[in-house]
């Protein structure tokens, strides 16, 4: 594992450093350093990848995952993940305007509940160390989801551009998606294997109607995941308040409605595929 390291320390070293130097230059040239970090850090992307005649990038990632011996959907996960932002990478250099650096966040927070789910509970996992790590995989599974009603900002997209935008919003949703979604099955093995099986099934649709009033907060009402430790009074207060007028509010109720539907249909496909493998 040394070697490894030793690879990525200089060749990290080497292009963050030119993505700071880059950084500097920006901000003398634009009064601001956002979208010069956007080059740099796809610069350094660039570079660490292979793409300034270095192989050295890719030979790293396909060798540390051997030897960490990730699952291989985690691996394409990863692989997408980092595909995903390469493209956001370059709507960013075909049009100035906007803020496409979002979506790299979104992913990111996407990622919090699936890397939960497969490092820290395991089917052998006791019910004393299950339940705080389920409540921290419950408070940032919503933003897995999430992701996939990021295809609201379409609206601003510029019209040459639009079917860009179009393919790059519904490539993070598809991910985001999909995080989500495989987490919550290594969250339904653990019920299968400690509760029954009614429980558990009663137990993922909560799970999917919970988050997607979750989601709604965090999308219409603009509330995280972390103002439950920053301001956890106003958010119980905001949400107890649209909790108790939740059946006469349209959009709240059907918003809900209509995505805790979405995302348990969706569930129940990947649930079925990967349980049924041998009927593909």
């Amino acid at each position: 594992m040394a070697r490894f390291f030793n690879i990525f320390n200089d060749r990290g070293r080497t292009y963050f450093s030119i993505a700071d130097r880059l950084a500097s230059i920006d901000r003398r040239l634009y009064g601001s350093d956002v979208d010069l970090l956007g080059r740099g850090f796809c610069f350094s992307l660039f570079g660490f990848f292979g793409f300034s005649n270095e192989k050295r990038g890719i030979k790293f990632l396909l060798d540390f995952f051997q030897n960490m011996k990730i699952k291989k959907i985690t691996q394409t996960l990863i692989l997408l993940s980092l595909v995903a932002i390469f493209f956001d990478l370059v709507r960013l250099g075909l049009h100035r305007a906007g803020n496409p650096w979002y979506l790299i966040w979104n992913l990111f927070l996407a990622w919090i509940p699936y890397i939960i789910s497969i490092c820290f509970i395991k089917k052998d996992t006791t019910l004393n160390r299950f339940i705080p790590f389920f409540i921290f995989w419950l408070l940032f599974f919503p933003n897995a989801p999430y992701l996939a009603t990021d295809v609201l900002h379409l609206v601003s997209s510029p019209p040459a551009l639009l079917w860009y935008d179009s393919l790059l919003f519904f490539f993070f949703g598809w991910i985001g998606l999909f995080l989500g979604l495989l987490s919550l099955w290594q969250i339904q093995q653990y019920f299968k294997m400690h509760f029954r099986i009614l429980f558990s099934e009663l137990s993922i649709f909560a799970i999917c109607f919970i988050s997607s009033f979750g989601i709604y907060l965090g999308r219409f009402e603009r509330w995280n995941s972390w103002d439950i430790f920053l301001n956890p009074i106003g958010l119980a207060k905001h949400s107890f308040n649209l909790s108790a007028n939740f059946i006469h509010l349209d959009t709240p109720f059907l918003f809900v409605l209509v995505f805790t539907v979405f995302m348990y249909l969706a569930y129940r496909a990947i649930y079925v595929l990967i349980e049924n493998q041998e009927a593909l």
